[in-house]
């Protein structure tokens, strides 16, 4: 749809609109849109951490800044993105995953942006 929209552009730049994370799309409103606990806790669905583990619990509040993140708030951040769409359980499964392909392919072009913004 942005390459057919905008003259001059192929399919590849209408692809790195769709993927910029300064480009006011639906992908980048979406992540704007969250709180820092989402963020991170959509981060972990994509990366396909066990959300409520340990390890997973310690890196949140690393990247928080916080002594320590209960499961029950990645549980509710995680309810959260079910509600907005952004992720679902995997069938058969208990482990949650990136709803939309290009909310996938937007999270691994963006890995670099904090999950807490300056």
């Amino acid at each position: 749809g942005n390459a057919m929209s905008t003259p001059g552009w192929s399919v590849e730049d209408g692809l790195a609109a769709m993927l910029d994370a300064k480009a006011v799309n639906t992908w980048s409103t979406a992540w704007a849109g969250l709180t820092d606990l989402q963020r991170f806790a959509l981060r972990a669905a994509h990366a396909g951490l066990p959300l409520t583990a340990a390890a997973t619990l310690q890196q949140a509040a690393t990247e928080l800044g916080q002594a320590k993140v209960q499961p029950s708030s990645i549980t509710r951040a995680v309810e959260t993105l079910v509600d907005k769409g952004l992720v679902a359980r995997e069938p058969g499964s208990r482990r949650h995953v990136v709803s939309d392909p290009v909310m996938a392919a937007w999270l691994t072009q963006n890995a670099a942006l904090p999950v807490r913004p300056a």
